[in-house]
């Protein structure tokens, strides 16, 4: 258990120094999810010279996509920030299509989506009062059924070949995202006691 303790803290210390240079904002290397503000490829910006990785990528494109977390204790309280992020300078396109974003973009917004989730569960420790190590636990959680739901989408759709199931996971995100619109905010912050 220490060693997962060990292992967060160093996460979250780097993910607050991360947080703090971006604050809340989009900046030259990050998107942050809004319903406002969708991905255009002008977005996607990893560069190589390496044109095996061209010729190899049958996708065409991959978003660099993910939850970040970071915390800031003020005394015995911590205040948690929960974002859904896009990495610009990680995320690679050599086919442009309408349709292929589309798909991209659903992957940002299933990022979104567990990070509602994410919020929702935090908000339920807190009712606990629980350590600081349930949080991490609840984290590590929700962030493994998010990579699982992110390889299942393009298992589904074959990378966004399948246009039927492509509508159908389309449809079935934006109605969870609905679902989940009390735990929209973009900046979520929470405050918890911390026990001693």
């Amino acid at each position: 258990m220490n060693k997962i303790v060990t292992f967060f803290l160093i996460f979250f210390t780097l993910s607050c120094i991360h947080a703090q240079n971006s604050m809340l904002s989009d900046n030259d290397s990050v998107v942050l999810w809004s319903k406002d503000r969708p991905l255009f490829w002008s977005d996607f910006q990893f560069l190589t010279k390496d044109h095996n990785f061209c010729k190899d990528n049958l996708h065409g494109a991959g978003a660099s996509v993910g939850l970040s977390i970071s915390y800031r204790k003020i005394g015995n309280n911590i205040r948690f920030n929960i974002h859904s992020k896009f990495y610009k300078f990680e995320s690679y396109v050599f086919k442009k299509n309408n349709h292929l974003l589309k798909h991209e973009q659903l992957h940002f917004d299933i990022v979104e989506l567990y990070a509602r989730k994410l919020r929702k569960q935090f908000l339920l420790l807190k009712k606990e009062r629980v350590s600081l190590d349930d949080y991490f636990l609840v984290y590590e959680s929700v962030n493994k059924k998010l990579d699982e739901n992110q390889d299942f989408y393009d298992r589904e759709t074959q990378h966004s070949l399948n246009k039927e199931k492509q509508k159908e996971w389309s449809f079935s995100i934006k109605n969870k995202l609905k679902k989940m619109e009390p735990y929209s905010v973009k900046s979520y912050l929470d405050s918890l006691k911390i026990r001693q």
